[in-house]
């Protein structure tokens, strides 16, 4: 029977994997229906995902050699990054004090990055900071450096939506701006690769102004036009790219690359889920309020699971407006009804009338 299940999951991965590849040229609607279908077996990637945990904790708890159990802490610690904060804290300070006695800085660094996005996506911005500033990010390598910078960014843009920050136009405060200046002189040219961990990077530096996003759509579609968009990264990457189409006022690729970004946040069981909400939030404003109340409640119960202070009030709020117009639309849809009933009524008493005569 055990046999029968993997089988199956592993079919399953595998027909959601080349679909992947069909959601790049896909219309609006298509892409809607691909995420309604993701959004209903939500719970099957969070148990793929879980397995792979159990079996991974099953592997730390039998090892002995330092080494070993340092690096199966990491991929646990990782592996529950969008599932369980608790567990994610939990597991990166087993990996850095395992890391501190064979003496791998890198392996502490990583968790410490790991450590302050858990904290800032919780709405713990102090303890975000403290992590961060257990870096030194002058001896960091670049991948990792590319991983600091885009946590501290995610730390920044946090507190500033924690605070109430919002524009269409400036879709970062001059304080995120500053620090992204800072962050882009420590990157060498020559060792940037747009299809690397360096896309979002170059995404955040191009929302400048939308003459400097339009210059760039181009090369980031090029980039994600070969994923599959499975992982979190693609998630982001999506994310990243509607957000350009935003700036340049471009409301279809917008969309189309929010609801991409969110199968993709999806398909990797992540519960720290920004896509879906943003969408949910576009929806309702044109108009489609069922759809958007199905997404955004949704994005309250992952919020609520994964304690993400940040985005729980403001998905209160925005479910506050859609359930109102929802409750609008239906008395409206009542009224019509009753009226169409007392048409019918009177125009059958006529009609009795009228045979009576």
């Amino acid at each position: 029977m055990k046999k029968y299940i993997l089988i199956l999951s592993f079919l399953f991965a595998v027909v959601l994997q080349s679909a992947g590849t069909n959601l790049f040229n896909a219309s609006r609607e298509q892409l809607l229906d691909s995420l309604d279908f993701a959004l209903l077996h939500f719970d099957e990637f969070v148990a793929q995902k879980e397995s792979v945990i159990n079996g991974l904790t099953r592997d730390f708890n039998r090892a002995n050699a330092l080494e070993s159990k340092t690096l199966l802490a990491r991929d646990i610690y990782n592996s529950y990054s969008s599932l369980n904060p608790d567990s994610t804290i939990k597991y990166a300070d087993v990996c850095i004090n395992l890391a501190r006695q064979s003496g791998d800085t890198t392996i502490v660094d990583e968790a410490n990055i790991m450590k302050s996005y858990i904290f800032a996506a919780t709405g713990q911005f102090s303890e975000a900071k403290k992590s961060l500033d257990a870096v030194a990010p002058p001896s960091l390598e670049l991948s990792l450096y590319l991983d600091y910078s885009e946590k501290s960014l995610f730390l920044q843009t946090h507190s500033d939506q924690f605070l109430g920050y919002s524009s269409d136009t400036a879709p970062y405060t001059a304080d995120t701006d500053s620090l992204l200046q800072r962050l882009v002189k420590m990157v060498p040219d020559s060792l940037v690769d747009i299809s690397s961990k360096y896309f979002w990077f170059a995404a955040w530096h191009s929302l400048r102004s939308p003459d400097t996003a339009k210059e760039l759509i181009p090369e980031l579609r090029e980039a994600l036009s070969q994923r599959n968009f499975n992982t979190r990264r693609d998630a982001m990457d999506a994310w990243m790219l509607s957000q350009m189409y935003m700036l340049t006022s471009d409301d279809l690729n917008w969309s189309r690359f929010l609801i991409i970004s969110a199968i993709a946040d999806i398909r990797s069981a992540n519960r720290e889920i920004a896509s879906l909400e943003e969408l949910a939030a576009f929806l309702f404003e044109h108009g489609e309020v069922t759809r958007a109340n199905d997404y955004i409640t949704f994005c309250i119960k992952c919020a609520n699971t994964f304690k993400s202070r940040v985005r729980i009030g403001r998905l209160a709020e925005l479910q506050y407006l859609i359930s109102d117009q929802l409750q609008q639309k239906t008395e409206k849809q009542q009224r019509t009804i009753t009226n169409y009933l007392l048409w019918m009524i009177v125009a059958l008493v006529l009609l009795s009338a009228a045979c009576c005569l």
